[in-house]
């Protein structure tokens, strides 16, 4: 995945501060997963699921990156 294919929801819904300490994992592991240069690991998905109490399908559902245009006038 790289940055022009979307973000997972979860970065998108938890800061990487909050997930770092309710996960465990480090923000630079959570940096590297949020901005494509590493994929999310399975140990990591089933963590941030039982630990959030949300299904897999959710957290990590790619989202469409928006243009810096619709950014700014929301």
């Amino acid at each position: 995945m790289s940055n022009d294919e979307g973000q997972y929801l979860i970065f998108l819904k938890y800061q990487r501060e909050y997930l770092s300490q309710v996960t465990g994992y480090s923000k630079g592991y959570l940096s590297r997963v949020a901005t494509g240069a590493k994929p999310p690991s399975e140990v990591f998905i089933g963590v941030c699921c039982h630990t959030l109490k949300e299904p897999q399908e959710e957290l990590f559902k790619l989202v469409e990156p928006q243009p810096a245009a619709l950014l700014s006038a929301q």
